[in-house]
């Protein structure tokens, strides 16, 4: 079911709370933890680092998401 609650996600995972150390990328601002899926985590990141919008067509939306290579 993609909403179960399967593990603790962060929520609010954007590049708002994203900082770089030097060990690398860390995810800053934890106060909305909880239960949630890994679908809605992801889903929620990647809508919010490609600055997808209801306003743009779903094509352009899509074409804004990082494209996986295969090796």
């Amino acid at each position: 079911m993609a909403d179960a609650e399967e593990l603790v996600c962060h929520n609010d995972a954007a590049p708002w709370n994203l900082v770089r150390s030097p060990r690398g990328w860390v995810l800053i601002d934890w106060d909305a933890a909880a239960p949630g899926s890994r679908l809605w985590e992801s889903a929620y990141a990647a809508q919010s680092t490609a600055g997808i919008s209801d306003r743009r067509p779903p094509r352009e939306s899509a074409a804004r998401l990082p494209q996986r290579t295969r090796s």
